[in-house]
C-alpha cells in the first residue's frame, strides 16, 4: 500500500493502482482463498514516518485466509527507512480519527501484524481466533515509543489459541502501555490454550526505564485459558490504584511465568514499581502453575508496592498444585540492592503449594507468610 489516506479506490477490488490500508484490507479479506502467505506491504511517499488517521466507518478486521491461502501479514516494517532505526521501532502509525473509537486491527486467525503503533482505539487489536501473531509493534505509545497515544484497551484476546505477542529477539518485542486497562488481556468469558506473551516491555517506554503504565495492569489472563507461558517480559509501572489490580493477574490454570522483570527497570537495578502486586494468581481452581522452575527460569519480582507473588484461594476457588521456584524477590538482579515490595510471598488459603530456591529480601513487610486455611505446603 502506498497512500496515507483512509479511503476508498479501485485498489479494494484490483489490487492495482494507488492503495490506501482500507483498500488492502478489503481486498486481502476478498481474496483469502488465493495464494500461499499473502502480504500487506508499505511504501508510503518518500518513506519515514507516515500516519494513517481513521475514519468514523474505519473496519480494521483482516479475516482469516482459507485453503489454500495459509496466512496473512501486515507488514509495516516494509516501510523504507525502517532499518535505519536501531533499536528497530515502528514508522507506520494507526491513529483512531475520534478518541477511543472502535477497534484498530482484528486478527481473526493465522494473521500476522509487525511493526505498527496503534493508538486513540477503544480497542487496538483485538484477537478472535488462533495462530494469530503480534511483533514489534507499539500499542499505546507512538512510534518514537516515548510519548504515550493511548488506547482503552491494549491487546485483547477474546478468544483462540496458540496466539503470540512478541517474542525473544529484539525486533519482535512490543511496547504496550499507557492503556485506560490492561496492557494485554486474556479475557472473560473467552477461552483459549498454549497463547505466549514474551519479551514485551508493557507498561514503560521503549527504554524500558520510563513508566507510562497501563491503568488496570499489566497482563490479566482469565479463568478459562489454560497453558499461557508469560516469558521474559519487562512488566512495571502499571496500575493507576492499589487494590483492585496486579501486573500480573492469573486465573486461568497452568500457567507458565518465567524469566519477568515486574516492577523494576529493564536491567533490573532500580524500581518502576507497579502500584499493586507484582504476580497475583485468584480465582484458579485448577492451579498448576509454576511461577519460576529455578534459578535459571525465575523472575524479578522487585519494587511493588503490594506483594511480589500472591496465591489467593480465598475467592470461592483454592489455587492448588503451585511451583513458586527460583525468583528473586525484593532486591536488585544480582541482590545487591534492596528493592523492596510490601509483603515478599503470601499464600492464602491455598493448598499444595511448593515455595523453593527463591531470594526473598527487603520487605516492608513479612517476607513469606502463609495465611487462612492453608495446607500440605512445603518451604
Amino acid at each position: 500500500m502506498d497512500s496515507a489516506a483512509d479511503a476508498s479506490g479501485p485498489c479494494a477490488s484490483t489490487g492495482l493502482g494507488p492503495c490506501s490500508l482500507r483498500d488492502a484490507i478489503t481486498y486481502a479479506n476478498a481474496n483469502r482463498n488465493k495464494g500461499g502467505d499473502n502480504r500487506i506491504e508499505f511504501r508510503i511517499g518518500a518513506g519515514g514516518e507516515q500516519t494513517i488517521v481513521t475514519q468514523s466507518n474505519w473496519n480494521g478486521r483482516l479475516m482469516q485466509p482459507i485453503a489454500p491461502a495459509t496466512s496473512l501479514t501486515v507488514d509495516a516494517s516494509t516501510q523504507p527507512g525502517y532499518e535505519d532505526h536501531l533499536p528497530r521501532r515502528p514508522l507506520i502509525t494507526l491513529q483512531a480519527g475520534s478518541p477511543e473509537f472502535g477497534i484498530g486491527l482484528e486478527l481473526a486467525g493465522a494473521i500476522t501484524v509487525r511493526g505498527l503503533a496503534i493508538g486513540g482505539f477503544n480497542t487496538a487489536l483485538a484477537v478472535t481466533g488462533d495462530g494469530n501473531t503480534v511483533l514489534g509493534c507499539h500499542i499505546g505509545v507512538d512510534a518514537s515509543g516515548t510519548v504515550a497515544m493511548g488506547n482503552r484497551s491494549n491487546i485483547i484476546v477474546n478468544s483462540g489459541n496458540r496466539n503470540r505477542i512478541g517474542n525473544l529477539d529484539i525486533g519482535g518485542r512490543n511496547v504496550i502501555s499507557a492503556a485506560e486497562n490492561s496492557g494485554v488481556w486474556l479475557s472473560w468469558p473467552g477461552t483459549g490454550t498454549g497463547n505466549i506473551i514474551q519479551g514485551n516491555y508493557i507498561g514503560t517506554d521503549i527504554t524500558g526505564n520510563v513508566a507510562l503504565g497501563n491503568q488496570g495492569g499489566g497482563i490479566s489472563v482469565a479463568s478459562d485459558f489454560t497453558g499461557t507461558l508469560i516469558d521474559s517480559n519487562l512488566v512495571s509501572g502499571n496500575v493507576k490504584e492499589m487494590g483492585g489490580y496486579s501486573a500480573i493477574s492469573i486465573s486461568g490454570a497452568h500457567t507458565l511465568v518465567t524469566r519477568n522483570r515486574v516492577g523494576t527497570n529493564a536491567a533490573g537495578t532500580a524500581m518502576i514499581p507497579n502500584n499493586g502486586p507484582g504476580i497475583a494468581v485468584f480465582f484458579s481452581s485448577e492451579g498448576g502453575h509454576r511461577i519460576g522452575t529455578g534459578p535459571e527460569d525465575g523472575n524479578l519480582v522487585a519494587g511493588n508496592k503490594e506483594t511480589a507473588i500472591e496465591l489467593n484461594g480465598n475467592y470461592g476457588a483454592r489455587n492448588s498444585n503451585t511451583l513458586i521456584a527460583g525468583n528473586i524477590v525484593g532486591t536488585s538482579l544480582d541482590a545487591s540492592t534492596m528493592l523492596p515490595n510490601q509483603w515478599g510471598i503470601v499464600i492464602k488459603d491455598s493448598d499444595e503449594v511448593t515455595v523453593r530456591a527463591n531470594i526473598v529480601g527487603g520487605s516492608k513487610a513479612s517476607g513469606i507468610q502463609f495465611q487462612g486455611a492453608s495446607k500440605n505446603n512445603l518451604v
